[in-house]
């Protein structure tokens, strides 16, 4: 802050600097002077702040998005299919992720991948859960539990991979024996 008579002096010019040019401008008394340099000096401050305040807030929506099921998904197919290509003999095994292809019910149906090989053609289905899983191999649907009481149903990946199995086998007019289902859990799911 500006002191004594001299720095009054400084003051008051560079309000009439700042004023300049806004001739008509109607200025409530208590707007000039010192809650003028005050509030100059608390946007001042909070513009230094603010890189910190973007951070977190990229942060908190980075890790929202985070957990929503359909990034979760798709961060786990890619791990997936990281791994099938880092680990598979590329000379042996051909790779294709996210396939779509029509189904029997005028609809359409989505592979999470595909791996071709002379030993059969598998057919792979992730899920990128977290929590208690609970289902078996006949139940239409299986639940997931979290923390809490919080649970959700989702259908039952076998059969749905038991359905992906039976449309590619169809389109590609081969035996359905040749298809090998897989369906991979990502996470830190866990059968109860």
């Amino acid at each position: 802050r500006l002191r004594g008579s001299r720095g009054d002096t400084r003051k008051r010019e560079a309000q009439e600097r700042f004023w300049a040019g806004h001739e008509g401008t109607i200025v409530p008394s208590d707007l000039i002077g010192k809650s003028i340099i005050d509030s100059l000096t608390v946007v001042a401050v909070t513009w230094a702040k603010m890189p910190v305040i973007w951070f977190i807030v990229v942060v908190l929506i980075t890790v929202a998005i985070c957990r929503l099921p359909a990034v979760k998904g798709w961060f786990g197919e890619k791990v997936v299919s990281l791994l099938l290509r880092w680990f598979l003999d590329k000379r042996v095994y051909r790779l294709v992720d996210d396939v779509t292809i029509p189904d029997d019910e005028g609809g359409t149906t989505q592979i999470d991948h595909v791996v071709f090989s002379p030993y059969g053609i598998f057919v792979i289905e992730t899920k990128n859960m977290g929590g208690w899983i609970f289902g078996s191999e006949k139940d239409r649907t299986w639940t997931q539990k979290m923390h809490g009481n919080h649970s959700q149903k989702f259908q039952n990946p076998l059969r749905q991979n038991y359905k992906h199995t039976k449309t590619l086998a169809g389109i590609l007019g081969i035996p359905h024996e040749v298809m090998v289902s897989i369906v991979v859990l990502v996470g830190k799911g866990r059968f109860r």
